[in-house]
């Protein structure tokens, strides 16, 4: 019941970790925008006779996007619009295997403040079926430039609390590569490894794989590791550790 609480009072604070994508495409490319509608209704048919008819849009994006909060135009490519949150889309293994055949990178990043690829959209929507036909085709499980801390998919997948999702990545050689990861993976043996001495080292405050490794972390620095540790820990119900933290002095 204690941990049921707190979760729910996470989920009520400020701090909504569940991924909503509210937009409103406003003209653009006709074609384009019906490959969308094909896409999201899971209508494989006229998508196939959209990509024959017109090969182009295998690489075409948004061309005019808005977004709710002001965000800046977000351009998604085909396959970002497959596995946009939710996701979970109809007959998305036969759709996306038939936009890579047609030449949608796989590794396509979207060309605003983040870079997240249709991977890390997949981890965000905890579509594990989506991430392993994008794997399977070539798709970079370490991609960095999340929209949580410029991270990786598996940050995606562990901030949003889809446990299936980071442990299909996980399956797939993704990287564990700081604190807070480790913690919501429930791996303490992991979370040891950046520990010495009984101090939290540099390494485990890395906000993505190629980020600088501090010289050393200063008291806040090391605040704020825990604390995002415990986060990921109770948002993936891992309370073992979460205990654990909370005796370390992280502030509930």
């Amino acid at each position: 019941m204690r941990w049921s609480l707190i979760a729910i009072g996470i989920l009520v604070s400020g701090c909504d970790h569940t991924p909503t994508i509210t937009t409103n495409d406003v003209g653009g490319d006709p074609l384009f925008n019906k490959a969308v509608a094909a896409i999201q209704a899971g209508n494989f048919t006229e998508l196939s006779d959209l990509l024959k008819q017109h090969p182009y849009l295998a690489n075409a994006r948004d061309s005019q996007r808005s977004s709710q909060g002001g965000l800046k135009q977000q351009p998604r490519s085909l396959l970002h619009v497959l596995a946009e949150p939710p996701a979970h889309r109809l007959k998305r293994t036969q759709t996306a295997d038939a936009l890579i055949r047609a030449g949608c990178d796989i590794n396509g990043r979207l060309h605003y403040s983040h870079g997240e690829t249709p991977l890390h959209w997949a981890a965000s929507s905890g579509d594990v079926e989506l991430i392993m036909i994008l794997i399977q085709h070539g798709a970079s499980v370490d991609s960095d430039g999340g929209s949580i801390d410029r991270g990786t998919p598996l940050v995606n997948a562990i901030y949003y609390g889809h446990t299936a999702a980071a442990q299909a990545l996980l399956d797939n050689n993704a990287t564990i590569y700081n604190f807070p990861i480790a913690a919501g993976l429930g791996r303490a043996d992991v979370m040891q490894q950046f520990i010495h001495m009984g101090q939290l080292q540099p390494s485990a405050a890395k906000r993505y794989p190629s980020d600088s490794i501090k010289h050393s972390l200063s008291r806040s620095d090391v605040v704020k590791v825990y604390q995002k540790a415990f986060i990921y820990a109770v948002f993936n119900h891992q309370f073992t550790i979460a205990d654990d933290l909370l005796k370390l002095g992280v502030n509930i």
